[in-house]
């Protein structure tokens, strides 16, 4: 007797379906492969925000080194401006133009955290700098310091600055920093950063022939690669020429290669420039090119390739009522080279009389009354933040533009201090838990 077949045993059963192959299934040298080939900044920031292990790949230096060699010379983009303001309890961030316009920047912005929500129970906070796509933050209430990665949606840390061992002492910060990791630690990549604290205690010294007071000053510096402070040594003011607490905002530190720059105030107006050196933490002075005048119509920063310059921006004409759009200016620009004899000198490089033009631009914004002051903020990876400033008008305006084609990428009115929100480059991509 034959047995039957079943009826699994017919050739002409379909075979068992294959498990579908999804991007997932690769090794990471392959996700690399795709990611490397994105085209620009914010399309890698957009796909490493979108999956954890994606980011992960993306964060690596070794990968944040090949996508630099493949893509030469982008610009960092403007996401947009942080500023304050008496109505709310924590800094307004305000979006660029082109976020609006580029769908790529729209998406790492709307992916992003810029609204501070991690943030938002600690009280009210204030913008002590914005650097490398970092903001940090200060508690007005306890003095805390937090550093925060809107693009990441991370809190990188939350820091309690060092003070003198005698709790009676009148202490004081004076300002707080963000600076790169380590020069030459190898332990520092795209991730890591340094906070710097300037910091200035009183005390008084009770003596029999009268009471003495004592001024002192130190730097507090964190590094992110040790998660420790490390403090120097008190010294009497004066020893060491740190700049006086500034009891202006508006000129506020600028960022450029290597180091932090002020303008020292005396009189109520600059007079002076004096930096603080990122690897030695020294104060070296920086002299200006001859023939700028230390005020508020110039600011140093960097270009977008990295070199530090100084911008310098003058108006010309006289009308009281103006178009902006129509308004000329007279720009110049000085690149830090080195000169003949083994030192380092301004030279040149750009000098045009420019008007500075948007298509975004409303009525109200295009005319202007011109009785104000020009003041120059920040030059940060070749985008110049300047500042008219009126009596008349209850907050300043402020322009934003690219120094390779004076391009508008923003303008807004605002209270100052007004920080520049720029996606680094290479990009800061932290690995997510």
């Amino acid at each position: 007797m034959k047995r039957k077949a079943s009826p699994s045993s017919f050739s002409g059963d379909p075979p068992p379906a294959a498990s579908p192959t999804t991007i997932d299934s690769f090794c990471d040298d392959v996700i690399a492969e795709f990611l490397v080939r994105l085209p620009s900044v914010p399309s890698l920031a957009r796909a490493a925000c979108a999956v954890k292990r994606w980011r992960r790949v993306a964060s690596s230096p070794a990968f944040l080194r090949r996508f630099h060699a493949l893509h030469p010379g982008q610009a960092q983009p403007l996401l947009g401006h942080y500023y304050y303001t008496e109505c709310s309890s924590r800094p307004v961030f305000q979006p660029a133009q082109p976020t609006f316009s580029d769908p790529e920047l729209s998406a790492v912005v709307r992916h992003g955290d810029f609204f501070l929500t991690p943030v938002t129970s600690m009280g009210r906070l204030e913008v002590e700098d914005c650097h490398q796509g970092r903001l940090l933050l200060r508690n007005c209430d306890t003095n805390e310091l937090t550093v925060f990665d809107p693009v990441a949606r991370r809190v990188l840390a939350k820091l309690t600055p060092p003070r003198h061992d005698n709790k009676r002492v009148f202490h004081h910060n004076s300002g707080s920093f963000l600076i790169p990791g380590c020069v030459g630690d190898q332990a520092a990549s795209s991730s890591s950063f340094r906070v710097v604290t300037m910091q200035r205690c009183t005390t008084v010294i009770y003596a029999s022939g009268g009471d003495q007071r004592l001024d002192m000053e130190r730097l507090a510096v964190y590094d992110s690669s040790t998660s420790a402070w490390s403090a120097r040594p008190w010294t009497n003011t004066g020893d060491i020429d740190m700049p006086l607490p500034l009891k202006v905002k508006r000129y506020s530190a600028m960022h450029a290669p290597g180091r932090i720059c002020w303008k020292r105030l005396r009189g109520g107006s600059p007079n002076s420039l004096v930096s603080l050196d990122a690897e030695t933490m020294g104060f070296p002075e920086v002299v200006p090119p001859p023939g700028v005048l230390l005020g508020p119509s110039y600011a140093v920063g960097d270009t977008d390739d990295g070199s530090m310059c100084l911008v310098n921006m003058e108006e010309r004409g006289t009308t009281r009522l103006v178009m902006l759009s129509k308004k000329k200016w007279h720009l110049r620009v000085w690149l830090l080279g080195k000169s003949g004899c083994g030192g380092r000198a301004w030279v040149l490089d750009q000098e045009q009389e420019a008007s500075l033009t948007t298509s975004t631009e409303d009525a109200a914004d295009m005319l202007w009354d011109y009785d104000q002051a020009c003041r120059v903020v920040a030059v940060n990876a070749g985008v110049v933040l300047m500042c008219l400033h009126s009596p008349r008008r209850l907050n300043d305006r402020y322009i934003a533009f690219r120094l390779s084609n004076l391009q508008v990428v923003a303008s807004f009115s605002a209270s100052e201090p007004v920080f520049q929100y720029q996606m680094p480059w290479p990009p800061v991509l932290l690995p997510t838990a």
